[in-house]
């Protein structure tokens, strides 16, 4: 068994969703030729998940990677799209953007608002689904999934763009993010248990790469391999079926995939210190212009900012309920934050213990030692 903790250390054998190999960057190639092939392989791609016989209705965050599909999708299904949004309340910004797109391809659009209390009641079905103890968005995204499933069986997801073509903000400096993977090893052995070798070579291939000036490219492929698997594509499965839906990504079809990873980066992710998938915005603002407005320019944000202000009470409420409360054993130490040892113990008690009716107010009393009543008045 493999387990992922803060920092995205994975503690058990290695596996990658692209092929093991290194990407090999074959001949030059101009960056509009790039951009032409590219087109050409995304439109191919997303027709290939268009192909079923029902309808494909599409997740809509107000990030380029799913207006995109939108767009796209728009053009080629028979009917108005339909789209579905989550977020923490009606007025954040993602949401609005998802509207207004939606407004533009006369999609037939569906907001979910998802109230604190609703996030905090679906974190423990949350993490049966996946059976992993990282929660990131996951209720909003479980919730989600509940309201498109009312109504349909196949849904469009952006998933991968961002490993694919390096729009996370850690890409623009991957120290950071090596830095905290060293953080979260080193509290594994303090724990007394010990990584796998496979672990412990992707950490030193990282810095070897960073001292070598190659780190960005390095993250980009490690982030391919276990932590989409394991942090993102296993969750969005899980969860989707659950619901009942099949979640269909195009970003991560095998032809498109293994173009991009041909490319030169800074032909896919632009300059070093930019905002990354440089190649999809530019294909954005050539083939949709206007229609998509300024997304191509917009911060990222949605998953899992669309539940920010709820995570970061989630956080504070975890902070207060065990902020007296005495360690119990070694593996307390493993965790970063109170957040994090409340959400193994839920996964524990539901993985492990086959508890069907766990409640995060019986949790957070059992490790503080405080009454439910209390945990809920605080």
């Amino acid at each position: 068994m493999a387990i992922t903790w803060a920092g995205r250390v994975a503690v058990g054998p290695q596996r990658r969703f692209v092929s093991e190999a290194s990407p090999q960057e074959g001949e030059p190639i101009a960056q509009a030729d790039a951009d032409a092939v590219f087109a050409s392989t995304l439109a191919a791609a997303l027709a290939r998940h268009l192909a079923t016989d029902v309808e494909v209705v599409a997740c809509l965050s107000g990030g380029l990677d799913s207006a995109v599909l939108a767009l796209l999708a728009a053009e080629s299904v028979g009917a108005p799209l339909r789209t579905f949004t989550v977020a923490e309340s009606v007025d954040h910004p993602d949401a609005v953007a998802a509207a207004r797109l939606a407004d533009r391809i006369g999609a037939r659009h569906q907001l979910l608002v998802v109230p604190f209390e609703e996030f905090l009641a679906a974190i423990p079905a949350t993490i049966a689904h996946v059976e992993m103890p990282d929660l990131a968005a996951g209720p909003l995204f479980a919730l989600l999934c509940r309201r498109i499933g009312a109504s349909a069986r196949c849904c469009l997801n952006g998933e991968g763009a961002d490993e694919l073509m390096g729009g996370y903000e850690r890409y623009r400096d991957p120290r950071p993010a090596i830095e905290a993977m060293d953080a979260a090893l080193a509290r594994v052995r303090r724990a007394g248990l010990a990584p796998s070798d496979g672990v412990v070579a992707r950490l030193d291939g990282l810095r070897t790469a960073s001292a070598q000036g190659h780190a960005r490219r390095a993250l980009l492929e490690h982030d391919l391999a276990d932590p989409l698997d394991r942090g993102h594509l296993q969750p969005v499965d899980r969860l989707s079926m659950a619901a009942s839906v099949e979640m269909r990504v195009p970003y991560l079809d095998d032809r498109l995939a293994g173009f991009v990873r041909s490319l030169p980066l800074p032909h896919v992710a632009g300059p070093a210190g930019g905002n990354g998938k440089a190649i999809l915005r530019r294909f954005a603002r050539q083939r949709f212009g206007a229609l998509i407005g300024d997304i191509p320019e917009r911060p990222k944000l949605m998953m899992p900012e669309a539940a920010r202000s709820h995570l970061h009470r989630f956080h504070a409420l975890c902070r207060r309920a065990l902020a007296d409360a005495p360690r119990r054993d070694e593996l307390d130490a493993l965790f970063a934050e109170p957040a994090d040892l409340v959400l193994f113990e839920i996964f524990r008690r539901t993985a492990f213990e086959g508890e069907e009716a766990v409640t995060l107010q019986d949790v957070l009393a059992a490790i503080s030692g405080r009454r439910t009543a209390e945990i809920v008045a605080a």
